[in-house]
């Protein structure tokens, strides 16, 4: 998800919970939320988003 507020982009990335997409989703988890910077700079936000949402399977996610 993309928001601009003045001269600033930040980027948040959602995981759909209950649906494939977010739109239909009625649970949908906000995993990590930046400020963009540059390019080089998304494959490491996007390592922490993917460990957070291993970490919610390994706690909440039913078998």
């Amino acid at each position: 998800m993309r928001v601009s507020l003045s001269s600033n982009e930040y980027r948040t990335i959602v995981f759909s919970v209950d649906a494939v997409n977010i739109i239909s989703a009625t649970k949908v988890l906000l995993l990590n939320s930046f400020l963009k910077k540059d390019t080089k700079q998304y494959r490491s936000e996007i390592n922490k988003a993917v460990k957070l949402l291993e970490e919610w399977r390994t706690e909440y996610e039913e078998d």
